[in-house]
Formats: C-alpha cells, sequence, structure tokens
C-alpha cells in the first residue's frame, strides 16, 4: 500500500465553498496513510476520492511556458504553447513554428517533444502515470472494503472518471499509450508495452462508461442531493467526456479514411448519451439579463446550481492562508484585468477580433476578402476598422475590451495607478507618442498608453470569463490592503473544463460528419440562439454543403469556445472529401501524433 504525500483539505473547501459547513475539516482523521482500515470507513474512503480531486482537477494556469510544464492546467487562455498554436495569439508555438522539426529522440533534445507524460519523476503528484497510481490504489482500496456496495458505487464512478480523464489528456497528444490498469509494485518485471490507438481509446470510454452506471442513482436525478458535493462529477459528467473522446476519434486524427460509419456510430451513442446529461440538471445557461451577450457573461461567473457546468473546478474566496491549505483562488481574472488595476493584462490577436461575426452572426465580407471562410454566407453588415465594436456578435462584447469599454470590479489599486476606482472603472488604453514620426510605426517603441498604462498597454484586452461588477455579484476583489502572504486578488469564479455548449457543438459536429445535416444545424441553432435573438438560422449561414456546415460548426467553436475555457482537442474538419478551414490546433495534434508513429 503505497504512502499518500499529503491529504489536501484545500479541495474541500474548493467543493463546499461558502454553502458547506466546515465539520469535515473539524473531525477530519489522519490521512497520512492510506490503509485498508482507512477504506472500510465512508468518511475515509470519500476523503482519498477528495484526494483524487485535489491531485486530477484541471486548473487556470498556462500548460506550458518557455520549457516549464504545468501538468494540472489543460491552458485557459494563455499565450503558452497551446494557446499560440491557435488563432487565439500570435507568434509560434513550437507545434507550428516551420523552422522547427520535432524530436522524440533524447539526442535532439533542443527540439524534443514537450513531455506531458513523465512529468517530474521525483513527484508522483506532477507525474501522469503518478496521479493514475494513486487512482488506481484507490479503486482497489475501495473495491476491497467493507463499504456496501451503493458507498463503492457512488465513490468508485469518481475514480472510474479521473482514471479516464488522466488516460484521455494523454491520448490527445500521443495516441495510444501504456494502459496501467492496477497498482504497480515498483519492481524490474512491472513494465506494460504501449497499447494501440483504438485500445487505448476502448479503455478511456469503458471507464467513462463504469463511471456514468455507477453514478446514475446519486446523479441523475438533477444532480447530487446535497449543496456540499456540488461540483463533483456525474454520469453527465462522464459521458460529456465521452462525447468528446467519440468526436475526437471520429476525426481525421484517428480516421484518415474518413469512416462515415463512425459519425453515425458516435451519433448514435451521443444521442442516447444526451438523455442522460440532461436528466443530471444540465443546459445551457438562460439567467438574468442577455443584454449585450448578458448569459455569455453571467455563466462564467455563476458558482453554484449552473447548469452549464458539466465538469468545473471550483475556486474560493479565502483571502489569506490560515496554516492550511484552504486557499484556492482563480487567477484569471489578474491576468487579463489591465495594469492600471493591478493586473498583467491578455492581449487578443487581431486574428481573432477581426474573425468575430457581425450582429447577425455572420462572417463579415471583410474577413471572407481574406481567403479564409469561404464556404460561409458573408454578412450584410459592413466591417468597419475603424469602429470595430459596431454591429457585432453580443459575444463580441464580453470577450474583448478595446477603449471606451466600462469594465467595473470591486475594489481599487492599492497604489491609485489609476484615477479610476474599481466600481467606475472604464477602460482608456488608447496610446500618445513622443514624437510625432512615431505614429503609425508599428515597430516604434515610443508608443504609450494613457491613464497610466504607459508601456504596459495592450490595444485589445482579453476579457473573456471576467467577474464584470456589473454583471454579477462580486466573485473577484481587490484588496487595498491584504496581510503578508496573502494576495492582493482573490477570485471564487469557477473554471468550466466542459460546458454544456461543447456537448451540443460536438453533437453537431458527428452528426454532419454522418451526413445528417437537419440534426447537425438543430444542435447548432441551440448554441448560437442563446447568443441573442438577432443571430441568423443555421441553415442560412453556410454554402448548403456538408463541408460548409462543417466550417460553421467550427466557426461556431472558434467563437463560443476561444480563450481556452474548454478544450478545443476536437478540431476535426468532417470527412477527408470536405474542403474546409483547417484549424492550427489540428496541425498540433496531427504534428504530434505523426512524430510517434500512429
Amino acid at each position: 500500500m503505497k504512502t499518500i504525500k499529503y491529504f489536501s483539505v484545500g479541495i474541500v473547501a474548493l467543493l463546499g465553498l461558502a454553502s458547506c459547513s466546515d465539520k469535515f475539516l473539524e473531525e477530519k482523521e489522519n490521512f497520512d496513510n492510506a490503509t485498508q482500515d482507512l477504506y472500510n470507513t465512508y468518511e475515509g474512503a470519500k476523503g482519498r476520492v477528495t484526494d483524487v480531486y485535489s491531485w486530477c482537477l484541471p486548473t487556470v494556469g498556462d500548460l506550458v511556458q518557455e520549457g516549464i510544464n504545468n501538468y494540472l492546467s489543460v491552458s485557459v487562455g494563455s499565450n503558452d504553447m497551446a494557446g499560440k498554436s491557435t488563432e487565439e495569439y500570435s507568434g509560434f508555438s513550437v507545434f507550428v513554428d516551420p523552422t522547427i522539426t520535432l524530436s522524440s529522440s533524447a539526442a535532439n533534445s533542443n527540439n524534443s517533444v514537450p513531455d506531458f507524460f513523465l512529468g517530474q519523476q521525483s513527484n508522483i503528484q506532477v507525474s501522469t502515470y503518478g496521479r493514475i497510481r494513486n487512482i488506481n490504489d484507490a479503486i482497489e482500496g475501495i473495491s476491497k472494503s467493507t463499504l456496501s456496495e451503493s458507498q463503492k458505487d457512488e465513490l468508485l464512478g469518481q475514480c472510474y472518471f479521473f482514471r479516464a480523464w488522466c488516460y484521455y489528456n494523454l491520448m490527445k497528444w500521443y495516441g495510444g499509450v501504456p494502459l496501467v490498469k492496477e497498482t504497480q509494485e515498483p519492481t524490474e518485471g512491472a513494465i506494460v508495452p504501449r497499447s494501440s490507438a483504438k485500445a487505448t481509446k476502448d479503455f478511456i470510454i469503458s471507464d467513462l462508461n463504469l463511471a456514468a452506471q455507477k453514478l446514475a442513482a446519486f446523479t441523475t436525478n438533477g444532480g447530487w442531493k446535497s449543496s456540499g458535493d456540488y461540483g463533483r462529477v456525474t454520469s453527465g459528467t462522464a459521458l460529456a467526456l465521452k462525447g468528446r473522446v467519440l468526436t475526437l476519434w471520429c476525426s481525421p486524427l484517428f480516421n484518415r479514411k474518413g469512416d462515415q460509419t463512425r459519425y453515425q456510430e458516435a451519433l448514435t451513442t451521443m444521442e442516447k448519451d444526451l438523455e442522460t446529461i440532461n436528466k443530471c440538471g444540465y443546459g445551457l445557461y438562460q439567467s438574468g439579463s442577455n443584454i449585450n451577450g448578458g448569459y455569455y457573461a453571467s455563466m462564467f461567473n455563476t458558482v453554484l446550481n449552473n447548469p452549464e457546468a458539466v465538469f468545473v473546478t471550483l475556486y474560493n474566496d479565502i483571502a489569506s492562508d490560515d496554516g492550511l491549505d484552504t486557499q484556492k483562488n482563480n487567477t484569471w481574472e489578474r491576468m487579463i484585468r489591465p495594469s492600471n488595476t493591478g493586473g498583467s493584462g491578455k492581449n487578443a490577436s487581431a486574428m481573432l477580433f477581426d474573425m468575430f461575426p457581425m450582429s447577425d452572426g455572420k462572417v463579415s465580407k471583410e474577413v471572407q476578402a481574406t481567403g479564409n471562410y469561404t464556404k460561409l454566407v458573408g454578412s450584410g453588415k459592413t466591417y468597419n476598422e475603424k469602429q470595430p465594436f459596431v454591429d457585432r456578435d453580443p459575444r463580441f462584447y464580453r470577450t474583448f475590451a478595446i477603449p471606451g469599454f466600462r469594465w467595473a470590479y470591486n475594489g481599487t489599486p492599492k497604489d491609485a495607478k489609476s484615477p479610476q476606482d474599481g466600481a467606475n472603472y472604464c477602460l482608456w488604453n488608447y496610446v500618445w507618442y513622443t514624437k510625432a514620426s512615431d505614429a503609425g510605426n508599428v515597430e516604434s517603441g515610443n508608443a504609450y498608453g494613457a491613464d497610466n498604462l504607459l508601456s504596459s498597454c495592450s490595444g485589445i484586452y482579453v476579457r473573456k470569463k471576467s467577474d464584470d461588477l456589473d454583471q454579477n455579484s462580486p466573485l473577484y476583489s481587490y484588496m487595498a490592503t491584504y496581510t503578508k502572504g496573502a494576495a492582493p486578488f482573490i477570485s471564487r469564479a469557477p473554471l468550466m473544463e466542459i460546458r454544456y455548449a461543447e456537448v451540443l457543438l460536438n453533437l453537431a459536429e458527428v452528426a454532419c460528419g454522418a451526413g445528417e445535416t437537419g440534426k447537425a444545424e438543430s444542435y447548432l441553432d441551440q448554441v448560437r440562439s442563446r447568443a441573442g435573438e438577432s443571430l441568423a438560422a443555421a441553415s442560412t449561414i453556410y454554402d448548403g454543403t456538408q463541408g460548409g456546415l462543417m466550417s460553421a460548426i467550427l466557426f461556431e467553436r472558434q467563437v463560443n469556445l476561444p480563450m481556452r475555457e474548454s478544450a478545443l482537442t476536437t478540431a476535426v474538419v468532417g470527412c477527408c472529401t470536405m474542403v474546409v478551414r483547417l484549424r492550427t490546433r489540428t496541425v498540433l495534434l496531427l504534428l504530434v501524433h505523426l512524430l510517434h508513429g500512429h
């Protein structure tokens, strides 16, 4: 039996938030050693499962930055290797840089494939297989315990989900991997050969089906009964991840001949699974005001009972460290806020900014003129470069911030770098120059941002997932005074790894690949209609071909899921005969896939 490095009580605070009592923290047992006796108590076994959450839940942070890998992060909107392999950020990552040839050879370490496999061998928590070992240990301990069958099902279902989650993250980078299904002893003979991509996919699906089956009695009547369990995975979570895996399996990454029967089988399975997903209480978030994409903004900052949050990591707003690991703040807000509010600021690419649809939900003809989106129907609205904020898709106003945008928040920067307090903050990021000759010279380093932004000014700021004080109760605060060791920023905004909108877009994708045009349009329309009534019907935004419809679905992914709030790993382009725009994410995955011999 292995020794647990530590038991993370932070995850308990994370899952329960303010609605959860502290009784468990006060009465918790010592989980330093996971003995079989511990598994024989429900509290002990549930504590071990909670420990699995703390090891495996996605976190806000960079996936890869200059050779530093964050193994718990799936990349959530930063200009890291994954982000720079899409339209979201300018610059080359190692995956799409035409001057770099990646190699799996240790001798060519300068251009080696980033390691998402072993991690730090001295720290099993940041090693993928270390986390899998931890899960296998919990599965075996719970299975052999004296708990009731109902208690076992409740806990094992969660473990099987996270084992599938770990293997899914390996599969999307490497295809087939060694499948370690039990806790191994560290002996010379403990060797597991690499499995095929199909065997890996089948194992992931098997674990997800097990998870959904075992959790059904607890979660298919609107979700978990106890509010203290909100945020834990459900049958719907397992089946939503299963849909993502099946969509990936249908894509040209694993379906190079464009086998339509694979799409049809996936569609049949995913439509049946959607019934269970809905029974778990999931659906499109539509609450409050929808002015200028209000639904779209609010869903990212709704902590409890959010139907959109199919797979979610919760955070808290504990401001200081009390000696335990209970402080769990979301760092996204302080990464995107401009420097005159105390943040770092994130700038979006002009490509992504221009690509966003007009107010009718169609791509502008000006963008089409660049040679992109040729299978989509152009908008009747004119894109004005001097007034790019006019007549845009409602979600545009919640994804970006440009001069004149009100962007209120709770608090005021300690150093008062801005003359505005948080409740009245408006972004004024126009620039001025020290010399008239510098105006319009993009190479000049003498442009300075107004409102004390100075050299930290960006032209287009990322605003998505922001806790706008005008839209939500303040989940994010900037504290003018704070204690030693505590960050001046606190945020308990949740991180949604799988949203219900993605569930529908995955269904639209496989329906299109299966030739079920009507179904694909229906699923696409459900997602688009939530943005606002002004958006044109899906049937009118493409050229009527199957390839055009797939292009429209991919385009909606780019609009609905940018800044990596949900992993865009499928990036399908449909049947191999289709002529559609290939996302750079597909290139990223395909390069790694080919490199490893699949």
